[in-house]
């Protein structure tokens, strides 16, 4: 997504979202999302997953990715951030 295709899309749904992608994500944001997304940046870096140095630092809690998305994009439209 261009900046000008946020910009676009902030104005047609009327959010209250800054027209700025950069302003709403931040610049490293955007790069985390490009080395990890496909279809980004070039640099592939390898992906580490393992939670167990988490569960044994006493984060036991886990919540499915695809629940955690449907959760964090919800209160994005709730809070007129994110088109419905």
């Amino acid at each position: 997504m261009t900046p000008d295709e946020w910009e676009a899309i902030v104005e047609k749904y009327a959010l209250k979202a800054p027209p700025s992608i950069l302003d709403f994500v931040g610049y490293n944001s955007l790069v985390y999302a490009d080395m990890v997304l496909p279809g980004g940046a070039q640099l592939r870096l390898p992906a580490l997953n393992s939670t167990i140095a988490a569960r044994q630092a006493g984060f036991h809690a886990c919540m499915d990715s695809e629940d955690m998305f449907r959760k964090w994009f919800r209160r994005l439209r709730d809070h007129g951030l994110f088109p419905a």
